[in-house]
């Protein structure tokens, strides 16, 4: 039986978790994370494929929706992206309602499919990885955690995040990166009090607003709105952009995360019997 490693947890680490053990026969899946690392949760929305991965997985998307307090995504708004106050409403493909994504609690998604992954036979370890070690060919063998136990691998996913345990540090494979189009390269989230009236069935709409120096997401779920503010840090700091943000929605905010990335791409995902997924 062929031993899958999948290194961290969140939306990308219990989905591929979810995969294998559904897809690939004969294998003993195993995924490794650290409660005190935690995951990112910033993201909070979805493209319109992710229902159909769901039914692909054999999860009741209703039962998704309630316990994730999620909304139902039909589009994005863009505000005020030409300078002349103005809205852009795009939805998914001429909009009909059949086709839709969600607004959801990231962390919530984690912990509910971590439940189903635990439920299907997904082995669970909650330990930090403190290095690799390697065949002669390069594959990774074995995982060493803190406490020097070591966990045998076959075939082992990279869901370490912005960590890029594997094929980022170990691999130090080539970045490809995206900043010349995407200009950007910090980020804030912060979350707003729900008001409207929202439950699992209400259609919604991702508020992308454009700001001084970057973008700012509006996610609107069932129990609050989930925001952030991307941009450009040779222009404004953390605090100029916390600034920014309350005076345009005219109310204090308190920052849950903050973090820097150069958009981008590894050259190569999959290196060896390793491959990356998700940040």
């Amino acid at each position: 039986m062929k031993k899958i490693i999948i290194i961290g947890g969140g939306t990308a680490g219990w989905l591929t978790s979810l995969v294998v053990n559904k897809f690939w026969k004969n294998t003993d899946v195993t995924l490794i994370e650290s409660s005190k690392i935690g995951i990112l949760g910033a993201g909070e929305s979805s493209t319109p494929n992710f229902p159909d991965i769901l039914n692909g997985l054999g999860i009741d998307e209703n039962d998704f929706v309630k316990k994730t307090k999620s909304t139902i995504k039909i589009g994005n708004d863009f505000i005020n992206w030409r300078g002349d106050g103005k809205n852009v409403v795009h939805t998914f493909v001429g909009g009909p309602e059949s086709l839709h994504g969600f607004h959801f609690d990231a962390r919530l998604v984690a912990d509910y499919l971590k439940k189903i992954s635990l439920e299907r036979g997904v082995k669970y370890i909650d330990n930090e990885i403190i290095g690799f070690n390697q065949l002669d060919n390069g594959d990774v063998n074995e995982i060493i955690l803190s406490d020097n136990t070591t966990i045998h691998s076959d075939f082992v996913f990279d869901c370490s995040g912005f960590a890029r345990l594997i094929i980022g540090k170990l691999y130090n494979q080539e970045w490809i990166s995206y900043n010349k189009y995407l200009n950007i390269d910090s980020a804030i989230a912060f979350f707003l009090p729900q008001r409207d009236n929202l439950n699992h069935e209400s259609k919604t709409t991702t508020k992308s607003i454009a700001m001084k120096c970057g973008w700012m997401w509006n996610a609107p779920l069932q129990h609050r709105w989930g925001c952030g503010y991307a941009f450009n840090s040779n222009y404004i700091d953390d605090i100029e952009a916390k600034k920014e943000v309350e005076n345009y929605i005219g109310e204090e905010i308190t920052i849950v995360k903050k973090f820097n990335f150069n958009p981008g791409t590894y050259k190569n995902a999959w290196v060896n019997n390793c491959m990356a997924i998700g940040l």
